[in-house]
């Protein structure tokens, strides 16, 4: 009993009981952001890369969340917040205020490192927003620079050759 009352007090403060609440964000480095996409070979992936900052980024929400919950071929969004760059230190508070009053259901990755740490490993451009979708086995079939209608996802996964 006194085990299922923490549940319960935990799930009120998490905000778990109310179905459109956010997954919290994970700090991770890149060979963090690298092992996450991995494990999710075997499913197609968008790996968004925005910032609390960005009004492209914040702009093109609502179209992932519509793209997550449909999940067209079985796909996964995960996003990695680069306000770091900006941010610093305060960071991981900028981005959970953030999704606290904008919940999505995807995952959020909170990148802490350099720049180039980043941006060379996943040959990134610098622009933001900035997505790469991987095909199943993990390799990258497409990349979209600024801000992407969902529409143009769903078109390069149906396009895509093991659909």
């Amino acid at each position: 009993m006194r085990l299922g009352l923490v549940f319960l007090a935990l799930a009120v403060v998490t905000g778990c009981g109310r179905g459109h609440s956010a997954p919290p964000a994970t700090v991770v480095d890149t060979p963090a952001v690298q092992a996450r996409l991995e494990s999710l070979h075997g499913r197609p992936t968008l790996l968004v890369f925005w910032a609390t900052w960005c009004k492209p980024c914040v702009a093109e929400i609502p179209e992932l969340v519509s793209l997550h919950r449909e999940s067209p071929s079985g796909l996964q969004i995960v996003a990695v917040s680069l306000d770091y760059f900006l941010s610093g230190e305060k960071t991981e508070a900028i981005v959970a205020d953030f999704l606290r009053q904008n919940p999505v259901p995807y995952e959020q990755l909170v990148y802490v490192g350099s720049q180039d740490g980043i941006l060379i490993p996943f040959d990134l451009s610098g622009t933001i927003p900035y997505a790469i979708l991987y095909d199943a086995a993990g390799v990258a079939m497409r990349r979209f620079e600024g801000q992407t209608p969902a529409a143009d996802i769903r078109a390069a996964l149906a396009a895509s050759p093991g659909d």
